[in-house]
């Protein structure tokens, strides 16, 4: 029985293969021309999609590190900013003061002195008597 069935032919992908053959594993790959082209095609089209996979991976990591860089740079920015502000807040009102001091000599309300006078350095010591405050109210009239 073994023997007969050895013997057998069989059919396979439209071609007729004997025992022996499929025994030994000798398939044929490929029904036809157009199945080969399809196949060929099937392998550069996952080449394709693999080397496609591969390159948005890698601008994938090149996006991140620059986005990671913007990122510093606006953070650097910012704080400039805010130093920028904070400096031009304490000119302008040096400014003021400036423009205060500038008009009130312009207008004579403030004289400058003509001549400078050097005085010592020694302070002489000046004893003051402080008058006491007193907590007793005195009598008030109407009351």
């Amino acid at each position: 029985m073994a023997h007969t069935k050895l013997a057998e032919n069989y059919r396979v992908q439209g071609k007729t293969l004997s025992a022996a053959e499929i025994i030994k594993a000798n398939f044929p790959v490929y029904q036809s021309l157009r199945n080969i082209r399809l196949a060929n095609l099937n392998k550069l089209l996952s080449f394709a999609l693999a080397s496609t996979m591969v390159f948005s991976f890698g601008m994938y990591s090149f996006v991140v590190g620059k986005q990671k860089q913007i990122e510093t740079i606006h953070s650097a920015t910012r704080n400039l900013n805010s130093e920028n502000l904070e400096l031009k807040t304490r000119l302008d009102e040096l400014k003021s003061f400036d423009n205060v001091n500038a008009k009130i000599v312009a207008d004579g309300n403030l004289q400058q002195p003509v001549k400078i006078i050097e005085v010592n350095t020694q302070i002489p010591n000046i004893n003051v008597k402080v008058p006491s405050k007193s907590t007793e109210i005195g009598s008030m009239l109407g009351y």
